[in-house]
């Protein structure tokens, strides 16, 4: 039996803690694909692989593991060799990256990220947080 791995948490400057909760892209890869090779020049198992390629790499870009996220931003975002694809099965640089935001895949990294809400603390009369430890003691009457 699969156990669920343990969720991602990170701390901002301003100390809030976030857990990586990335909203599910608006479509699925597979329409991203057909809706790609669409566009393409020309139809062959070439192109259909470099278009699978490219929504490989939108799908990469939401990601958990941080270095295929990263790499797949910066490949759709700064690569050069996105542009040499595109330009290779005739697909317009600025369309394949218009899909990628407008899908859902390729947004802010910090949309990625969602406020973790605070857990309920105890309070004594007075309103101080209350240490459960002091209280156990000064029952046991230490």
């Amino acid at each position: 039996m699969k156990t669920k791995p343990a969720p991602k948490i990170r701390r901002t400057a301003d100390g809030q803690t976030e857990v990586w909760a990335p909203q599910p892209p608006r479509i699925s890869m597979s329409t991203v694909q057909r809706l790609l090779l669409r566009h393409v020049a020309q139809v062959s198992p070439e192109t259909k692989l470099w278009v699978a390629m490219i929504a490989q790499a939108m799908g990469d870009a939401i990601s958990s593991d941080d270095n295929h996220r990263l790499r797949a931003r910066r490949f759709l975002i700064y690569g050069k060799r996105l542009a040499f694809w595109c330009e290779l099965i005739g697909l317009d640089l600025g369309f394949v990256r218009e899909v990628a935001i407008k899908a859902g895949y390729l947004v802010h990294e910090d949309a990625l990220w969602k406020p973790l809400k605070p857990t309920k603390t105890h309070t004594n009369k007075r309103g101080a947080p209350r240490d459960r430890n002091m209280t156990e003691a000064t029952n046991a009457g230490l």
